[in-house]
């Protein structure tokens, strides 16, 4: 099992990383360049890429570390939040035999509103990013989701203060415009031949201050057009709508996440490699 993370962020959630190993999983998870672990004193701009694909080097170099731990030919999982789920879905549809089961928590598949605001976003975005692509964007701030999560103000986590800060890495004309190109391929529908379970809040609420529906709600991306989106992601593809989580459905209040952790139990059955035979081992 690989986890991958979304914007500003790095992986923290140890209970996540409990739930796989007590099913039998060898756990790892990746921060990508410029995230958490892997950001360094001079990244002046954390989180920053102009190309999405410039994660697959980070991808390929993780992959290349777990065979060599495990053997080479041994079945993988993926799980991926957010702005990490729209690089794994990119990634497994140009590298079908990466994984073998992808997760996608949240993904980032669309813009919030609608492809319209896609649209209206590129003809702002993209001409500056061609030619300042480090040029930050001045966007409303906000700290509304932090403080869901953080132990510090209503959340249960024990967040980095520098790897998930408060209001999130300035973001910058070349990243969203990068975001922006995966959304475009998104939409154009992807052909991932692997299984796919999707994972969302019911309901979206959004605001630019933190008000106590957020431990709730997806207060970070409409969670009706994700789900849209990624019934174009291939051919099998399994929404589960979770009912009282947050925009990281495992990071949510301890109700929801045990529903999360349902759904992948009862997809998992089906789909994830081994599941079904050691369930089989487990009651003999």
């Amino acid at each position: 099992m690989l986890a991958l993370h979304g914007w500003s962020d790095y992986f923290y959630n140890t209970e996540l990383a409990k739930y796989w190993t007590d099913h039998g999983y060898s756990f790892y998870a990746l921060d990508f360049r410029r995230y958490g672990r892997s950001l360094r004193a001079h990244h002046l701009n954390p989180g920053f890429t102009s190309d999405l694909g410039e994660y697959d080097a980070d991808l390929e170099a993780a992959l290349a570390m777990i065979r060599s731990l495990e053997a080479p030919d041994t079945p993988g999982v993926c799980v991926a939040h957010s702005t990490g789920g729209l690089v794994a879905s990119l990634w497994v549809n140009r590298f079908p035999k990466a994984f073998n089961a992808l997760i996608l928590n949240s993904p980032w598949l669309e813009m919030q509103g609608s492809y319209m605001v896609r649209y209206a976003a590129q003809g702002v975005v993209e001409p500056l990013a061609w030619l300042r692509p480090r040029a930050k964007l001045h966007l409303p701030e906000s700290d509304g989701y932090w403080r869901s999560l953080s132990a510090l103000a209503h959340g249960s986590w024990d967040l980095h203060p520098l790897w998930r800060p408060p209001c999130s890495f300035p973001v910058t004309a070349g990243w969203i415009a990068a975001v922006l190109a995966g959304h475009r391929e998104v939409a154009h529908g992807l052909d991932i031949k692997i299984p796919v379970l999707v994972l969302t809040s019911k309901s979206t609420r959004l605001g630019t201050t933190y008000d106590e529906a957020m431990l709730h709600h997806d207060s970070v991306l409409e969670v009706r057009v994700v789900r849209e989106r990624s019934l174009g992601l291939g051919a099998e593809v399994t929404n589960a709508v979770i009912d009282g989580s947050m925009h990281d459905v495992f990071s949510s209040l301890p109700r929801p996440r045990a529903l999360a952790y349902a759904a992948i139990d009862r997809w998992g059955i089906g789909y994830l490699p081994g599941r079904r035979g050691r369930r089989r081992a487990d009651r003999r």
